[in-house]
């Protein structure tokens, strides 16, 4: 009966040190990874929000870039908004964010 039990738990230690191996390197692998997964998040919520703006940029309307008076035309404004909005989206270090 000794020998059946000790062979039994060197199996059952085996098996278990095998599954606390393979969780490990699962572990190791996932926070080596998180940093870029997060960086990659980052630069591609910077994306989503620069083609948004690309969109309203392409639906402001040309025919209010007509000059009344002194100041400046509705476009001129919407457009500097816009741009302003631009200004304020960060690259994260990303050169395809700072190209577009």
């Amino acid at each position: 009966i000794q020998r059946a039990w000790r062979a039994y738990s060197e199996r059952r230690d085996h098996v278990l040190h095998a599954k606390r191996e393979a969780a490990a390197l699962v572990i190791t692998r996932a926070m080596r990874n998180f940093p870029a997964i997060m960086q990659a998040k980052k630069v591609v919520k910077s994306l989503q929000e620069l083609k948004h703006i690309a969109q309203q940029v392409e639906d402001v309307d040309p025919a209010t870039a007509i000059k009344i008076g002194a100041g400046i035309t509705l476009f001129e404004h919407t457009l500097d908004k816009l741009v302003a909005k631009i200004d304020v989206i960060d690259s994260w270090g990303s050169p395809l964010v700072r190209s577009r």
